[in-house]
């Protein structure tokens, strides 16, 4: 069944609550995990899965992604039959805002592929999964649509991209409700498979009426037409619509069981090799409970945090609960706490910046402070 099944990842639909990361590169292209990107999490659960033809929907600013992704052979996806393909806009297509009108730009895209299912999944999420087990559960229940969803706790204003399903005793899908209340909800995980017709259909009927969202113009009114089914997902999951749902999610990783469930408990994650020296720590570093990535220089303190590639730390400086991109320099006797540092910044001697948990310092890339 896989072999029939075509993945679309959505590259860069969000919020906009991460606009201060995502200014100049597309979503999917956020760093991760002091060496990946976002996306490879959602490309690894295709790969897994043996699900070798992907393509990734993109509009701007992706020139980052391209370099990252390259022929997909770090992913297995370059081969003669299947692929990865990246899906820009089409000459005088409108930027999308929404799922829906993303699909409608590659409409001719899905038409001409083989494939019988098409799994849509958004970048943003971070899990490992068996997607073949998603796909036996779809074709089991005989439905049109199986929708991924995972229990959860909201706490105050939901983000307007938040989808809660209600489900009878079957788990078919009965309702979906937007912007849900808080408290304890099943939570849609922006991951969906479809029959390809069905999914054909719709983009065909949104492209002719100008209906532009998913969720809301299709299928919160025919939930008695379609055959839509949920599915619980069990393991971890994070959605990372916020800088403080990015910091956390990254500090999440320095937990043992949250990195056995994403990096072993279904396989690896793949993502582009790149070679660099080993770290290299000074005589008075410290370091704890932190991941320090290739190539970077420690002579201070670092705890709590998350170092990318070719960072380097003055001595005297010490680094707590904060996220370092690659190539910045944080100079000697200095101070940083609950900051994300974008990449190639410049943090001169002495200074101290400070954030909070529910509200990090953010530093645009190529700054000097």
């Amino acid at each position: 069944m896989n072999n029939k099944t075509t993945g679309i990842i959505f590259a860069d639909i969000s919020d906009g609550n991460l606009h201060e990361l995502t200014a100049h590169r597309p979503t999917a292209s956020v760093p991760f995990g002091g060496r990946y990107r976002l996306i490879d999490f959602v490309l690894s659960n295709f790969h897994r899965s043996d699900i070798t033809d992907v393509g990734v929907i993109v509009q701007s600013n992706y020139r980052s992604l391209m370099d990252h992704l390259g022929s997909g052979k770090d992913w297995d996806l370059s081969r003669k039959h299947g692929r990865l393909s990246l899906l820009p806009p089409l000459a005088g297509q409108r930027m999308y805002h929404t799922r829906l009108e993303a699909l409608c730009g590659i409409r001719n895209y899905l038409s001409a592929n083989q494939s019988d299912y098409v799994i849509l999944a958004d970048s943003d999420v971070i899990y490992s999964m068996d997607l073949s087990t998603l796909l036996e559960r779809h074709a089991e229940t005989d439905a049109d649509i199986t929708a991924v969803y995972r229990m959860e706790t909201l706490e105050g204003a939901p983000s307007f991209s938040i989808h809660a399903y209600e489900t009878d005793q079957t788990g078919r899908i009965t309702a979906i409700v937007a912007n849900p209340k808080p408290g304890e909800q099943q939570i849609g995980m922006h991951l969906m498979v479809f029959n390809k017709p069905l999914l054909l259909e719709i983009i065909n009927e949104a492209a002719s009426y100008g209906l532009n969202d998913l969720h809301r113009d299709i299928l919160q009114k025919r939930t008695d037409v379609y055959h839509i089914y949920g599915w619980e997902f069990g393991g971890y999951a994070a959605r990372i619509d916020s800088l403080p749902h990015y910091l956390s999610t990254n500090i999440d990783l320095l937990d043992a069981d949250v990195r056995e469930d994403l990096f072993h408990r279904y396989g690896s994650v793949c993502t582009r090799v790149r070679d660099e020296v080993p770290a290299q720590y000074g005589e008075n570093a410290s370091v704890t409970n932190s991941f320090i990535a290739d190539g970077c220089v420690i002579e201070g303190e670092v705890e709590n945090s998350i170092l990318f590639r070719g960072v380097t730390v003055g001595s005297g400086t010490k680094i707590s609960n904060s996220i370092v991109l690659k190539n910045s320099h944080v100079g000697s006797n200095a101070t940083l706490d609950y900051c994300i540092i974008d990449k190639e910044v410049q943090v001169r001697d002495d200074r101290s910046l400070m954030g909070y948990g529910t509200y990090p310092l953010f530093i645009s890339s190529g700054s000097i402070v």
